[in-house]
């Protein structure tokens, strides 16, 4: 059977997280290898997607040794996962402790089943499939090292803000990802949450982000410091993560997970539903002024959003 496939990049290392469930793939660590144990999360998104659930069968997992030939690792059973069941910060093991040679490693690819990845909304299922032209798009070389008698857990999140793509113009509609994946450590994973204040959401401008302001309010969060604001055009300039703003009776909050440690530079928008992926529409999105904020290994940092 044909299978999909994902690219991940990996811009340090390899990361860990808590455990969840999962399949013991091989046996026991051997000497000259390392263990890893892999799991997949997701950011939550709102209606501006319109959808209940976004469904993925995971096959196998492909890691590349540096300019070596890529190794497939079965996942048996083959997993299915819900994403926008793996919110706040929640995960679905893949892997557990599985023995690699050591090596330095340079990408990670999640396989997918060709039949059985759907989207539903409203009681219908959608098809869902990798976009053509991009299972690649974000495949780097990274000095990945396995070392010996290593331990080491990653998590993979799937961005949806920044990957989920409808396509109405066909009836019935059908729905892409777009490759918008990181990985961290789960010793290194950092968060980022906050509140909105209420005027931001509820500003006469904001007219774009439903009737009870609630649609499409959103955090875009940059790597690095005095990073200017881009809508998610698929390119170097994209937001490192994307996180939709809830509104409950409390107000507006927003939580980011599975972050690098670093310095981040965030907006608030809400017009998050005008940000057509891979197109440039960021004159006619209003964002808020810029927050700068560093957060460390393993630690929760607070930004809020004051008007």
């Amino acid at each position: 059977m044909k299978a999909l496939k994902l690219s991940v990049v990996f811009v340090a290392c390899i990361a860990s997280i808590t455990a969840c469930r999962g399949v013991d793939t091989k046996d026991t660590r051997n000497d000259g290898q390392g263990e890893v144990s892999v799991y997949i999360s997701s950011s939550p998104i709102d209606d501006r997607n319109r959808v209940d659930s976004v469904n993925l069968l995971i096959t196998a997992l492909r890691v590349t040794p540096t300019g070596g030939v890529p190794i497939d690792i079965d996942i048996e059973p083959d997993i299915a996962v819900n994403l926008m069941g793996l919110e706040n910060g929640e995960t679905e093991r893949l892997l557990d402790e599985y023995s690699l040679d050591i090596d330095n490693y340079e990408s990670v690819e999640l396989v997918l089943s060709s039949f059985d990845n759907n989207v539903e909304f409203e009681n219908q299922m959608f098809d869902l499939s990798v976009k053509a032209g991009f299972e690649n798009n974000l495949t780097s070389n990274v000095n990945f090292e396995i070392e010996d008698d290593s331990e080491y857990e990653i998590t993979i999140n799937i961005d949806l803000y920044k990957s989920l793509q409808e396509d109405a113009s066909v009836d019935p509609q059908v729905y892409y990802l777009l490759p918008a994946l990181r990985l961290v450590r789960n010793e290194r994973s950092a968060t980022i949450t906050g509140q909105v204040d209420n005027a931001l959401p509820e500003d006469s401008s904001c007219d774009d982000n439903g009737v009870g302001d609630d649609e499409g309010n959103a955090v875009y969060a940059f790597l690095g410091a005095g990073v200017t604001f881009q809508d998610i055009q698929q390119n170097s300039g994209d937001p490192y993560a994307v996180a939709s703003v809830i509104k409950s009776t409390t107000g507006y909050t927003y939580s980011l997970y599975n972050l690098e440690p670093g310095t981040y530079t965030l907006f608030f928008t809400c017009d998050g539903k005008l940000d057509e992926l891979q197109a440039d529409n960021e004159s006619i999105m209003a964002r808020s002024d810029a927050e700068e904020i560093q957060v460390g290994s393993g630690e929760i940092e607070t930004v809020n959003f004051i008007d």
